[in-house]
């Protein structure tokens, strides 16, 4: 069985295609299939923007899906300032590595200097006709 792993990120495909081959299922990614689509990530979580991306490579590519999404939720940080599902856009902006880590620096200092945290992820596989999903933090 093949599936497509919709994903750009190398060491995501790694850690998953190893697993899956295991069990005799063989990824594909959007490179090999030379698929180069803009998703709108527009869900309220990671589980929705899972969807809406599983969902859309496999209108576009007629294979199974597997995408994944995370968010990340900060305790005792107000609900305006989560990062949810917007990890590096920060007020409308994406924000490289270095920005990312000096702004959520900032946010630890100005919350006393600790803060616990923790992503909450979205799985989905489609097949062109019934939805799976997963979560987990």
């Amino acid at each position: 069985m093949k599936v497509l792993f919709a994903t750009t990120n190398p060491a995501k495909i790694r850690k998953y295609a190893d697993k899956l081959k295991e069990r005799n299922i063989e990824v594909l990614t959007l490179k090999d299939l030379n698929l180069n689509i803009k998703v709108e990530e527009s869900g309220k979580n990671s589980l929705e923007n899972a969807k809406i991306k599983a969902e859309a490579y496999y209108n576009a590519s007629h294979i199974t899906t597997i995408s994944m999404d995370c968010s990340l939720f900060i305790e005792g940080v107000p609900e305006e300032k989560q990062p949810g599902t917007h990890i590096r856009r920060i007020n409308g902006k994406e924000l490289t590595d270095e920005e990312a880590l000096e702004y959520y620096i900032n946010l630890v200092k100005q919350n006393g200097g600790k803060l616990k945290a923790k992503y909450i992820y979205g799985m989905v596989i489609f097949n062109g006709k019934e939805v799976k999903s997963f979560t987990w933090d």
